[in-house]
């Protein structure tokens, strides 16, 4: 890939994030997920011991 299509695609890429309505839609799934427990470590004893 050549160096100039890289960096326009990695520029289209933070404009993307950058974009409010892709940040709320992230902030939103952030929010749900952790609502439903997703994004919470397992508890002790199901953890995997060595």
């Amino acid at each position: 890939m050549k160096v100039g299509t890289f960096v326009k695609l990695g520029s289209l890429a933070f404009n993307v994030v950058r974009d409010e309505k892709v940040q709320e839609l992230f902030k939103m799934a952030h929010q749900g997920a952790k609502r439903r427990g997703i994004l919470q470590p397992p508890p002790y004893g199901q953890r995997g011991r060595k």
